[in-house]
Parts: C-alpha cells; structure tokens; sequence
C-alpha cells in the first residue's frame, strides 16, 4: 500500500477501507486512464525494479 500511496495522483486510502479494494481500484486500467499513470513504467522506472 506504502507504494501505491506514494505515487502522485493515486487517491489516499479512507479510514476502515479494505486495502485490497483500494489496490484493486486505484490499479485498474480505467483508474490508469482516468489518472493518466501507467504503474508498469512507474515500477519500471523504480528502484523496486533493480
């Protein structure tokens, strides 16, 4: 979740939300398209990656 929350643009998570809800709708391509990310490159780009 510390992943997600630290991307721009990615909306916080809400208290007593379930966090594999969140993931799932903040990841989806609609939410990629709506927010103009792309977490492929994101995580590509990222030190996660090496």
């Amino acid at each position: 979740m510390e992943y997600f929350d630290g991307i721009p643009g990615v909306p916080k998570i809400s208290d007593k939300y379930n966090p594999a809800t969140w993931i799932l709708g903040v990841t989806s391509s609609a939410a990629e398209a709506e927010r103009g990310v792309d977490f492929a490159q994101i995580f590509t780009n990222s030190l996660l990656h090496e």
